[in-house]
């Protein structure tokens, strides 16, 4: 799975989430409510692994701007 693949998979489970527990809200169904909420907090734990991940790569192996190695 790719950074982007988490970021991404992060975000519709956060979407999702928000709906399903929008959804119990209205119904008065406080277990699907709850499942909603969980379902946000692994999208956002998925979101904030995917960017930690991409720093974490970043920092090991920094993208290169074609300018030259910046000693001058």
């Amino acid at each position: 799975m790719t950074v982007e693949d988490m970021e991404s998979e992060g975000d519709v489970n956060r979407q999702a989430g928000a709906l399903r527990q929008l959804a119990g809200r209205m119904k008065g169904d406080r277990v699907l409510e709850a499942k909603g909420l969980t379902q946000r907090a692994k999208g956002s734990v998925q979101k904030a692994a995917g960017s930690l991940t991409h720093k974490v790569a970043e920092t090991i192996d920094p993208p290169t701007d074609g300018k030259g190695d910046g000693s001058t």
